[in-house]
């Protein structure tokens, strides 16, 4: 007979009590431990479509009544020279506009201001360092916001010379601001961040600036990229590519403290390349994704296309969505995992560490 199965069969009463109440309090720290890992989900909000009627969510009040308690203003480059354009300085210079953001703020909403994007000139080959500095710290002190993105893409992405302004100006802010919040979102394969954005990472990380997330683009990878394969599958695929390059960049972090620097930001339904189609099934996949892994951040393109329509028009619609707020409200299930774990994953697909 095994030697598992004899020691079983001389246990008294009061072992198998006690060993009972040793694994359920296994459970409830795993548990605990899951939930203090809660993912954040933060869509995009487009900062030019404030107060628009093309959007249902054309204000942060909108949001906010929806339940939507995070998301990502985008974005600040250049205006002209060293002042801010490109959507963000509505936040600064529109009276409506900066009250809906402090009302919302003030109402316990999370706000990440990204900087950088797919156009524009970026502040960082627009200003010194010390008047980019400047300029963000307005915002800041304005704003009471302490979350700061920058999404670094395209031909911006291999230019040094920014990356070393930028640097600086992080290091000088991180200084001001101590619990000052750092993303970066860029680019990726399927199998992970493209060289050029490893070695940005990597000049960041020596440049001594602290980095919380590195948020993945997984969208537009293209007929190659796809393969075939479920938009959900591939964002799960370039996770974990992600995943093992930071496990490089920080050695002396445990696996669930590099999963909750990761963020993943799909775009819904349709994406530009038309042959791509994010649905409600791979942000579902997505979501259970991030709750078993304790990823950090859940971000979508963007919330304004989170309505029902099939209009062929997508800056304002998925053309998926049967309903209004449809990706959030799948999304916003990693935000608490401490409950009924079942509810959101199936039986026999819950964390190994919770079973």
């Amino acid at each position: 007979m095994p030697l598992r199965h004899r020691m079983g069969r001389h246990r008294t009463g009061q072992q198998r009590a006690g060993l009972k109440t040793r694994l359920l309090a296994g459970v409830a720290l795993a548990v605990a431990a899951l939930a203090a890992r809660a993912t954040e989900v933060a869509p995009y909000f487009y900062s030019w479509g404030f107060f628009s009627n093309s959007y249902v969510a054309n204000s942060l009040a909108n949001a906010k009544n929806a339940g939507v308690g995070a998301v990502t203003l985008a974005f600040g480059v250049s205006g002209g020279g060293c002042t801010l354009g490109g959507g963000l300085e509505e936040i600064m210079n529109d009276s409506a506009t900066k009250a809906d953001v402090q009302n919302y703020v003030a109402a316990g909403g999370r706000v990440i201001l990204s900087f950088g994007g797919a156009d524009g000139q970026y502040l960082e080959s627009a200003c010194s360092a010390t008047a980019m500095v400047n300029l963000i710290k307005n915002v800041i002190d304005t704003q009471k916001i302490y979350n700061l993105d920058f999404d670094v893409e395209g031909s911006q992405l291999d230019q040094t010379r920014l990356t070393a302004t930028r640097n600086t100006v992080l290091k000088q802010l991180q200084a001001a601001y101590p619990n000052l919040y750092v993303s970066f979102t860029l680019p990726a394969h399927p199998d992970g961040l493209p060289t050029d954005a490893v070695a940005l990472l990597k000049s960041t990380q020596a440049a001594g600036v602290t980095i919380n997330i590195v948020n993945i683009i997984a969208m537009d990878y293209g007929v190659d990229g796809t393969q075939g394969r479920a938009e959900g599958t591939v964002a799960i695929a370039s996770a974990n590519g992600t995943f093992n390059q930071l496990k490089s960049l920080y050695p002396n972090l445990s696996a669930a403290q590099i999963w909750g620097m990761i963020g993943i930001t799909p775009m819904i339904g349709y994406n530009h390349d038309g042959a791509e189609i994010f649905t409600p099934s791979d942000a579902t996949a997505v979501t259970r994704f991030a709750i078993h892994n304790g990823v950090g951040l859940l971000s979508y393109w963007g919330l304004q296309r989170d309505e029902a329509g099939t209009v062929n028009d997508l800056d304002r619609f998925s053309r998926v969505n049967t309903s209004n707020y449809q990706f959030y409200n799948i999304m916003k299930a990693a935000t608490a995992p401490a409950t009924a774990l079942n509810s959101i994953l199936p039986a026999g697909t819950a964390p190994a560490s919770v079973k």
